[in-house]
């Protein structure tokens, strides 16, 4: 039974899931030890912007290429192809992501550092060019081989920030530039899986971006609405109280982001399984598993919280104690919503997604405004609750009609 157990393609996806984000955690508590609130806080606000500009500079078209390469049928798409298609978006991106970065360090440290800038377009790039081949993977059905290269690239972060600490040589610049080697190192990384064996081949694939993209757009807005309930809370934080602030929120919500991880790897799969056949009995089956753990999880790490943010980060964090406990009970709901919106994505229901995103987004963002004036940090996280709820109950609501049949291999 341990034997099948271990063969099934979801506890693959998810082990190696665990040591991608491990490795993570660790250099997130590495860094916010080594370079302090203030500059855990820019590293904090350059990670969040560096994804939410890397979603909106797809147009959506990862997901949506996720999709069309995972498909039997006549409008099934190469990797290739799609790589064509996206150049363009990279090199709109350098621009985007000057813009975008200078005006949002001046939002929270009231000026421009240029250095600082010109590292994070550099990461911003590196990501958008990553984040296309890394859905291709997934869509091609190679999970593990995605998540593999996000470990590659949190290893050589890690190794880059901890020889610079050793050195004396540690600061933001470092960490950033550091940030930015890890993805390129991942885009190395994806290549051969992308290409196996054809690097010279199908030199005749022309890409058509418009068609592409108007296939995609929807995807664009749940994937920005996404990743936006789920980090925006920490931007908000740094503009209204500084990023000082930021940094020790930052801290807690890695903590608490590690409780969705067993969600995570099986959306990976129920994404591709709902293109293919998916039945509700099984879906059901992963609610119950995925909840269970998650549940768990918070209990935890709600009471383990105040001794693990002594030991790892110390007193200078100890206020990220609130928050890393309240967000533990929104991991709840959060794990509930991945999984349900990994199967209306596969079944190709992007609009139904999109919309949920919106709403999520949206419930962020008005009770933010209300909350974090009067309760501080405590309140960006009770914010996260309440949009994390609601893209839970919305998600059920939103879910395709699953067909009563074996899932193709």
């Amino acid at each position: 039974m341990l034997r099948g157990l271990a063969a099934r393609p979801e506890t693959r996806v998810v082990g190696t899931m665990i040591l991608q984000s491990g490795t993570a955690m660790l250099l997130a508590l590495l860094s916010a030890r080594w370079l302090g609130p203030a500059d855990r806080g820019i590293v904090v606000i350059v990670t969040f912007l560096g994804s939410i500009l890397m979603l909106v500079g797809s147009l959506g078209t990862a997901t949506g290429a996720r999709v069309l390469v995972g498909r039997e049928d006549g409008t099934r798409l190469t990797p290739r192809r799609v790589l064509r298609s996206t150049r363009p978006l990279l090199l709109a991106h350098v621009g985007t992501a000057t813009v975008a970065g200078s005006l949002t360090l001046w939002l929270v440290d009231g000026h421009v550092d240029w250095g600082v800038c010109a590292l994070f377009a550099v990461y911003a790039c590196s990501m958008l060019w990553a984040y296309l081949r890394r859905e291709l993977l997934h869509g091609l059905g190679r999970h593990r081989e995605a998540v593999r290269g996000e470990v590659c690239s949190v290893i050589i972060q890690l190794g880059l920030v901890a020889a610079a600490h050793l050195a004396g040589h540690l600061n933001v610049y470092v960490a950033v530039a550091a940030m930015a080697v890890g993805i390129l190192a991942q885009v190395a990384y994806q290549t051969p899986y992308l290409f196996p064996g054809e690097l010279d081949a199908a030199e005749h694939e022309r890409g058509d971006l418009r068609s592409l993209v108007g296939f995609s757009v929807p995807a664009l807005a749940t994937t920005v609405g996404q990743e936006y309930t789920l980090r925006a809370d920490r931007l908000f934080l740094g503009v209204a109280i500084g990023s000082a602030s930021a940094g020790v929120y930052g801290s807690a919500a890695s903590l608490a982001e590690t409780l969705t991880l067993l969600a995570a790897g099986a959306s990976q799969i129920l994404f591709r399984q709902a293109a293919r056949g998916l039945t509700l009995g099984h879906l059901l089956k992963c609610h119950a598993v995925v909840g269970c753990a998650t549940a768990l999880g918070a209990a935890a790490l709600w009471i383990t919280g105040p001794t693990l943010i002594d030991i790892t980060l110390g007193e200078e964090y100890h206020s990220a104690v609130g928050p890393l406990r309240i967000l533990a009970i929104g991991a709840i709901p959060f794990a509930v919503y991945q999984l349900n919106v990994a199967v209306i994505n596969g079944a190709g229901n992007l609009g139904r997604a999109a919309r949920l995103a919106g709403a999520g987004a949206l419930t962020l963002t008005v009770a933010c405004f209300v909350l974090i004036p009067l309760v501080g940090a405590n309140g960006a996280a009770w914010a996260s609750v309440m949009s994390y709820s609601v893209l839970a109950v919305g998600s059920f609501a939103a879910l395709p009609s699953l067909q009563h049949k074996p899932i193709r291999p």
